[in-house]
């Protein structure tokens, strides 16, 4: 494990990280305003929001032209068209294929990542990853050296480590304690795998859907 950890790459995390609900940057929203520009403001459609019965509280928001579904933890439908730039996780193709359960499926290949709302997805674990009691358990056990945030999605057996992709970051312990503000983003993690979408615990997952909601005030 410690070669391992020894040869992670390490990236610099901001804390505070700036929102602009006003200036949209990526893909998802220019696509969707430029193919409806006569109603920019109701970017989905209502009428048929999909709750996927496999992943609790995930939500399948349909554009009005039907080409894409954004994909968000809030059922909301008026805050996903007005605070969509850190609502949104990411898209697929509206013609995406259907699943065993009838949900759309996500899968790598048709997956647009909202890269705002995977600054926000750090930033809630980077805030709130001290006070987990997993890791506060582990951190104990290791006394000393770094420790990885794992990705449930595909929980690794005990002692061994995850594979890349399902690592959020790390943290760094000292006697037995998670140092504060030693997360580290790992840039090898993806939102999307084969497994499917990123799983937070539910104690993270709780504050995420807490800090979306504030910043959609």
């Amino acid at each position: 494990m410690g070669r391992i950890i020894r040869n992670l790459t390490r990236t610099s995390f901001k804390s505070d990280v700036h929102i602009n609900h006003h200036v949209f940057l990526n893909y998802l929203t220019i696509r969707s305003r430029t193919k409806n520009p006569n109603n920019v403001r109701s970017l989905t459609n209502k009428t048929t929001i999909i709750e996927d019965n496999n992943y609790k509280g995930l939500y399948y928001h349909p554009t009005r032209d039907k080409t894409d579904y954004f994909l968000s933890f809030l059922a909301d439908n008026d805050k996903i068209n007005k605070f969509f730039d850190i609502t949104v996780i990411g898209s697929i193709p509206f013609k995406s294929e259907v699943a065993d359960n009838n949900i759309p499926q996500i899968i790598p290949h048709n997956f647009n990542e909202n890269k705002k709302f995977t600054q926000i997805l750090h930033q809630v674990i980077a805030e709130n990853v001290y006070s987990d009691v997993q890791l506060q358990a582990l951190a104990k056990y290791h006394q000393n050296g770094w420790l990885h945030v794992a990705d449930a999605r595909d929980p690794a057996p005990w002692g061994r480590i995850p594979y890349p992709e399902d690592i959020f970051g790390m943290i760094q312990v000292i006697d037995g304690k998670i140092v504060h503000g030693s997360y580290q983003p790992m840039p090898t993690h993806r939102i999307v795998t084969a497994k499917g979408l990123f799983v937070l615990n539910d104690p993270l997952q709780e504050k995420l859907l807490e800090k979306m909601k504030k910043l959609c005030i």
